[in-house]
């Protein structure tokens, strides 16, 4: 990895047989080394990705191998993505040395997994619910603090959802939002404000994905949230078996829709 001065020097490279512009050999001699340099942020290309921020690239591991030293140096480099839609498809083969992305970039928008920021904000809620819990407040039965509509948000679409419990001293309920979003949090942190604002004490459980499709008459749940707690083949979240609790509220509020769950899938 070299460093390159301007986007003038990297346009002047000669092209491979391939066609990209790379220095040449005695020109890579002067430059200089910038494989063990701790970075904060890696642009990566790659052929293929899918919705769990895999990416497929041309097979050498160059790009994977850069990444893997870097978290082993210490480092922990955001690692973007930049794809066209085109590029975006439903999975990606995943061999053991592949490195997964936080964050893949496109013209619709932005596809995220987990980043070090994300799950820094996540377990700041997460401890500020565990220390509610210990004090007491948040045990109280479940009653029906909020109408079915406010605790069902739904946005149109495919996109990521958090699972809420809001708590007071007359009880507690869970609530479900699904939002546009890079992250689990960019979703849950505006809801969670909101309730604080109504006085309520709000702790995120868990999350995924919904695709909400009204004018297919369907919801799907599915995924999980890294940062809230969830895992791959696991639970969706800390404070979750599983979807069904949210998938049966989701029934309640559209009764003539047709609502699925899933443990699979990101």
């Amino acid at each position: 990895m070299l460093q390159c001065d301007s986007i003038e020097q990297a346009r002047a490279f000669p092209k491979t047989k391939w066609g990209i512009s790379e220095p040449s050999a005695a020109l890579a001699a002067e430059m200089t080394d910038m494989t063990n340099h701790a970075f904060d942020l890696l642009i990566v290309p790659g052929v293929a990705f899918d919705s769990g921020c895999h990416r497929l690239g041309h097979g050498k591991a160059y790009y994977d191998t850069f990444i893997s030293k870097q978290l082993e140096g210490g480092g922990y480099p955001a690692v973007v993505g930049l794809a066209l839609e085109c590029q975006l498809i439903e999975s990606v083969p995943v061999g053991e040395f592949d490195q997964r992305l936080d964050a893949v970039i496109h013209p619709a928008g932005a596809l995220g997994y987990a980043s070090r920021a994300d799950e820094a904000r996540a377990a700041a809620l997460l401890a500020d619910g565990s220390k509610r819990q210990r004090e007491g407040e948040s045990s109280t039965p479940e009653k029906q603090l909020l109408r079915l509509e406010e605790r069902v948000d739904l946005s149109e679409g495919k996109w990521k959802y958090v699972c809420l419990r809001a708590s007071s001293d007359a009880g507690s309920c869970i609530l479900v939002r699904s939002a546009p979003g890079t992250y689990h949090m960019d979703v849950a942190e505006p809801a969670i404000e909101a309730l604080e604002a109504q006085g309520f004490e709000v702790e995120p459980l868990g999350g995924g994905r919904i695709r909400f499709a009204p004018s297919e008459g369907s919801v799907h749940v599915y995924g999980y949230s890294v940062g809230l707690g969830g895992e791959e083949g696991g639970p969706p979240g800390h404070g979750m078996r599983d979807h069904a609790e949210v998938a049966e509220l989701i029934r309640r509020r559209y009764p003539a829709m047709t609502t699925t769950w899933a443990a699979e899938g990101y």
